[in-house]
Protein backbone atom coordinates (compact mmCIF):
# COMPACT_ATOMS: atom_id res chain seq x y z
CA UNK A 1 0.00 0.00 0.00
CA UNK A 2 1.40 3.79 -0.81
CA UNK A 3 1.02 6.46 1.62
CA UNK A 4 -1.02 7.83 -0.58
CA UNK A 5 -3.44 5.19 -0.32
CA UNK A 6 -3.91 5.24 3.60
CA UNK A 7 -7.28 6.09 4.69
CA UNK A 8 -5.60 8.58 7.41
CA UNK A 9 -4.10 10.41 4.52
CA UNK A 10 -4.86 13.06 2.77
CA UNK A 11 -2.82 12.28 -0.32
CA UNK A 12 -3.30 16.51 -2.08
CA UNK A 13 -1.21 16.94 1.64
CA UNK A 14 2.12 14.83 1.34
CA UNK A 15 4.76 16.69 2.08
CA UNK A 16 9.13 15.83 2.49
CA UNK A 17 11.53 16.94 5.07
CA UNK A 18 14.93 15.68 6.09
CA UNK A 19 18.08 16.40 7.62
CA UNK A 20 21.50 16.76 6.59
CA UNK A 21 21.88 13.53 4.39
CA UNK A 22 18.30 13.18 4.29
CA UNK A 23 18.20 16.80 3.45
CA UNK A 24 19.94 15.83 0.33
CA UNK A 25 17.62 13.11 -0.44
CA UNK A 26 15.30 15.66 -0.10
CA UNK A 27 16.45 18.00 -2.55
CA UNK A 28 16.98 14.72 -4.93
CA UNK A 29 13.09 13.83 -4.85
CA UNK A 30 12.17 17.23 -5.27
CA UNK A 31 13.94 17.80 -8.38
CA UNK A 32 13.22 14.16 -9.69
CA UNK A 33 9.96 15.50 -9.72
CA UNK A 34 8.38 13.72 -6.41
CA UNK A 35 4.87 14.38 -6.10
CA UNK A 36 4.35 16.00 -3.05
CA UNK A 37 2.74 19.36 -2.37
CA UNK A 38 5.89 20.95 -0.61
CA UNK A 39 9.90 19.55 0.24
CA UNK A 40 11.61 21.13 3.26
CA UNK A 41 15.62 20.35 3.54
CA UNK A 42 17.31 21.10 6.72
CA UNK A 43 20.93 21.00 5.75
CA UNK A 44 20.96 19.04 3.19
CA UNK A 45 24.23 19.45 0.26
CA UNK A 46 22.90 20.52 -2.75
CA UNK A 47 26.34 19.51 -4.68
CA UNK A 48 27.68 16.06 -4.03
CA UNK A 49 30.51 16.63 -6.05
CA UNK A 50 31.87 18.99 -2.96
CA UNK A 51 30.87 16.51 -0.75
CA UNK A 52 32.97 14.05 -2.45
CA UNK A 53 35.73 16.48 -2.30
CA UNK A 54 35.22 16.92 1.38
CA UNK A 55 35.59 12.94 2.08
CA UNK A 56 31.64 12.27 1.45
CA UNK A 57 29.31 11.45 3.97
CA UNK A 58 30.17 7.92 4.50
CA UNK A 59 27.38 5.84 3.53
CA UNK A 60 27.11 6.65 -0.64
CA UNK A 61 25.70 3.82 -3.04
CA UNK A 62 28.47 4.97 -5.18
CA UNK A 63 32.31 5.75 -5.57
CA UNK A 64 33.51 9.15 -4.53
CA UNK A 65 36.25 9.09 -7.04
CA UNK A 66 33.24 8.76 -9.74
CA UNK A 67 33.12 12.62 -10.24
CA UNK A 68 30.19 11.93 -13.02
CA UNK A 69 28.49 10.21 -10.57
CA UNK A 70 28.74 12.14 -7.79
CA UNK A 71 27.62 15.25 -10.50
CA UNK A 72 24.05 13.68 -11.68
CA UNK A 73 23.60 13.11 -8.47
CA UNK A 74 23.98 16.99 -6.99
CA UNK A 75 20.43 18.47 -7.12
CA UNK A 76 21.50 21.81 -7.49
CA UNK A 77 22.48 20.70 -11.23
CA UNK A 78 18.74 20.31 -11.55
CA UNK A 79 17.05 22.89 -10.02
CA UNK A 80 15.28 24.64 -12.67
CA UNK A 81 13.06 21.00 -12.65
CA UNK A 82 11.35 22.02 -9.56
CA UNK A 83 7.85 21.67 -9.92
CA UNK A 84 7.06 21.80 -5.95
CA UNK A 85 7.93 24.75 -3.21
CA UNK A 86 11.11 23.89 -1.99
CA UNK A 87 12.28 25.36 1.62
CA UNK A 88 16.20 24.88 2.14
CA UNK A 89 17.74 26.02 5.87
CA UNK A 90 20.88 25.59 7.58
CA UNK A 91 22.84 27.37 10.03
CA UNK A 92 25.05 30.38 9.33
CA UNK A 93 28.05 28.73 10.75
CA UNK A 94 27.61 25.46 8.33
CA UNK A 95 28.31 25.42 4.82
CA UNK A 96 25.32 26.11 2.92
CA UNK A 97 26.83 28.11 -0.13
CA UNK A 98 26.02 24.78 -2.96
CA UNK A 99 22.05 25.31 -1.87
CA UNK A 100 22.08 29.08 -1.76
CA UNK A 101 23.34 28.99 -5.49
CA UNK A 102 20.52 26.43 -5.88
CA UNK A 103 18.02 28.70 -4.90
CA UNK A 104 19.35 31.52 -7.09
CA UNK A 105 18.71 29.57 -9.97
CA UNK A 106 15.58 27.63 -8.67
CA UNK A 107 12.35 29.85 -8.91
CA UNK A 108 10.53 27.21 -6.65
CA UNK A 109 13.45 26.94 -4.30
CA UNK A 110 13.85 29.23 -0.94
CA UNK A 111 16.90 29.29 1.26
CA UNK A 112 16.78 30.39 4.49
CA UNK A 113 19.84 30.83 7.03
CA UNK A 114 19.26 30.31 10.41
CA UNK A 115 21.09 32.82 12.20
CA UNK A 116 23.42 32.15 14.68
CA UNK A 117 23.76 28.26 14.45
CA UNK A 118 25.11 25.33 13.77
CA UNK A 119 23.82 22.26 11.68
CA UNK A 120 22.26 20.84 15.01
CA UNK A 121 21.20 23.78 17.04
CA UNK A 122 17.76 25.27 14.82
CA UNK A 123 16.27 21.37 14.30
CA UNK A 124 13.80 21.22 17.19
CA UNK A 125 12.64 25.01 16.39
CA UNK A 126 12.55 24.99 13.25
CA UNK A 127 10.94 21.70 12.35
CA UNK A 128 8.13 22.52 14.97
CA UNK A 129 7.45 25.53 13.21
CA UNK A 130 6.86 23.49 10.04
CA UNK A 131 4.96 21.55 11.23
CA UNK A 132 2.71 24.12 12.74
CA UNK A 133 2.60 25.52 9.14
CA UNK A 134 1.94 21.95 8.00
CA UNK A 135 -1.18 21.69 9.50
CA UNK A 136 -2.15 24.94 8.61
CA UNK A 137 -1.67 24.27 5.15
CA UNK A 138 -5.36 24.67 3.58
CA UNK A 139 -5.59 26.20 0.65
CA UNK A 140 -5.32 25.00 -2.38
CA UNK A 141 -2.11 26.02 -2.99
CA UNK A 142 0.58 25.86 -0.07
CA UNK A 143 1.44 28.54 1.46
CA UNK A 144 4.32 28.77 3.60
CA UNK A 145 6.12 32.30 5.44
CA UNK A 146 9.80 32.06 6.57
CA UNK A 147 12.15 35.11 7.13
CA UNK A 148 15.45 35.09 8.89
CA UNK A 149 14.10 37.28 11.62
CA UNK A 150 11.48 35.08 12.33
CA UNK A 151 14.24 32.00 12.63
CA UNK A 152 15.97 33.71 14.75
CA UNK A 153 13.21 34.80 17.25
CA UNK A 154 12.09 30.58 16.86
CA UNK A 155 15.45 29.51 17.70
CA UNK A 156 16.63 32.16 20.40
Amino acid sequence: MTIRARPDVDPERIYLVGHSTGGTHVLNAAVAGAPVRAAFSLGGRADLVEVALDGGYGNEPFSLSDTALSAMRSPNRWGGSLAVPTYYFEGEYEYYIDAVSMAYYAPMMEAHLVPDADHFSYLGAVKANITEQILADKGTSPSFEFSERMLYQITH
